[in-house]
């Protein structure tokens, strides 16, 4: 899952907001880049750099714990990070 799509998930905004853009932004930049945030950086390094709704729903993802919701009507399912 892309960082992109859980910080949308976490914040509730949309994807092409400036708020997503900048957090991507700050993220990737203090953490080393996406690929380092979702597969190794630390919970308390996420947490500090983003909040602690990333770190949560970023660890969830790792763990495999994320929930399928189906598309319908033309439109592409989602997976989610577990409540």
């Amino acid at each position: 899952m892309p960082l992109v799509a859980i910080l949308v998930h976490t914040m509730g905004k949309g994807r092409g907001t400036m708020r997503v853009a900048v957090a991507y932004q700050r993220v990737c930049r203090e953490l080393g880049g996406e690929v380092r945030v979702l597969t190794q950086a630390g919970y308390d390094d996420i947490k500090q750099a983003a909040g602690e709704s990333l770190a949560i729903a970023v660890i969830k993802i790792r763990n495999g714990q994320v929930e399928r919701v189906s598309g319908y009507a033309g439109q592409y399912g989602t997976v989610l990070p577990s409540r």
